[in-house]
């Protein structure tokens, strides 16, 4: 029986039958996982850019909402803070709906929901503050025009009673004119019941 005899090692780098060594597959298995580990960073970074995108959208979009409010609020030809009487009474109602619109454009310019939910809060908060500077604007000029109104209403009472001294009815009507108006005013500063009922000739004998 012939004697067999060992052939050479083969070492642990040695090509296989397919050409291919352990070298060359530990290679290639360090090459894909670097090209996940770039694409998982690519990802972050994306993510990354989308989120500073929405932020500086909501800013811009914020930025926008407050320029627009300063000016309904303080433009000084527009604004509502510089409108006086009648003007401020009848122009309270176009500026509640100037700052909803507002509001609602600025919203408009954000696309991402979160975002969008974020800036909302912000905006309610402008909006209310924007909302009571002008309420307070609007008590304070309706308060002018009533005084001045009744002011007025006194003026013209009185000329009355001065031009037609010895007509008791006309000038029994002037004094409840004066009287009426005069309460009004002490009211619009804050004079309580018992303070006005005494004003004017109320509880005398006129004539």
């Amino acid at each position: 029986m012939p004697k067999l005899v060992s052939g050479p090692d083969i070492p642990e780098t040695g090509v296989d039958v397919a050409g291919v060594t352990r070298a060359d597959t530990t290679d290639v298995s360090a090459g894909y996982h670097a090209l996940a580990a770039g694409f998982g960073d690519l990802a972050t970074a994306a993510r990354d850019l989308q989120a500073r995108e929405r932020q500086a959208e909501a800013k811009e979009a914020d930025l926008w909402a407050a320029e627009q409010i300063s000016t309904l609020l303080y433009d000084p030809d527009s604004g509502y803070l510089s409108k006086r009487k009648k003007d401020a009474v009848g122009a309270y109602d176009d500026f509640v709906k100037g700052l909803d619109t507002v509001r609602t454009s600025a919203l408009g310019r954000v696309r991402d929901d979160r975002a969008r939910e974020l800036l909302d809060l912000e905006l309610r908060d402008r909006v209310r503050r924007a909302k009571d500077a002008g309420g307070r604007h609007l008590y304070d000029e309706r308060v002018v025009l009533i005084d001045a109104t009744a002011e007025a209403h006194i003026a013209r009472a009185q000329r009355d009673m001065a031009s037609a001294p010895g007509d008791y009815g006309a000038m029994s009507s002037s004094l409840d004119t004066i009287e009426g108006q005069t309460r009004e005013r002490m009211r619009l500063r804050g004079a309580g019941p018992e303070e006005t009922e005494g004003a004017g000739y109320a509880g005398e004998e006129r004539f």
